[in-house]
């Protein structure tokens, strides 16, 4: 009975969390006019960790912030882009001039065409939602948690606008927290 109660439950919160990933696709678009907040309070956090050195950024697919302004502003650092190669995710060399290409499988992804990984020290993670314990809903399809699992160490940052922050969010034991969330007017530390 134990193991049907725990199946039935692990299939209970795959249908919320596929509710609340469905709910965030097809909400309004959100303006990027605060978008430069969010990336001012992700500035803060980069000045009090002098010890990053490599920052994985994202290119928005689903109506994230877009924070590649931090290149621009961190000339001193070095930056990556996630990739999706055979199902694992790297973390590849990226500059604003580099180009980029679609992912076949992900056609949202926009890749480096660099194969050169990085192995990040502070990664800033887009979702659909967090909530304010610093857990994410993403896509569904585990890469950063995957990722996370292996590379204990490397700092997280969370990045949404503040109306995708929740209170709490159906977590499975798998999920990995930040350790920070960042909307257009907080700074969370979990």
């Amino acid at each position: 009975i134990l193991v049907r109660l725990t199946g039935m439950k692990k299939l209970a919160l795959m249908i919320i969390k596929d509710t609340l990933r469905q709910k965030f696709r097809t909400a309004p678009k959100i303006s990027q006019e605060t978008t430069p907040s969010i990336t001012q309070n992700i500035q803060n956090i980069i000045d009090h960790l002098p010890s990053c050195q490599t920052i994985s950024v994202y290119l928005p697919m689903h109506n994230e912030p877009d924070m590649t302004s931090l290149i621009a502003q961190n000339p001193n650092k070095k930056f990556a882009l996630p990739k999706v190669i055979n199902g694992e995710m790297i973390f590849a060399e990226y500059q604003n001039s580099d180009q980029t290409a679609r992912n076949i499988k992900f056609p949202l992804l926009q890749e480096p065409l660099s194969h050169n990984a990085l192995l990040p020290d502070l990664l800033i993670i887009p979702g659909l939602a967090f909530d304010l314990k610093g857990y994410r809903l993403g896509l569904g399809k585990g890469h950063y948690d995957r990722y996370l699992s292996k590379n204990h160490n490397i700092k997280t940052i969370g990045v949404c606008f503040s109306k995708n922050l929740l209170q709490r969010l159906p977590t499975e034991d798998h999920d990995c927290k930040m350790d920070y969330i960042v909307t257009e007017h907080s700074i969370i530390k979990t």
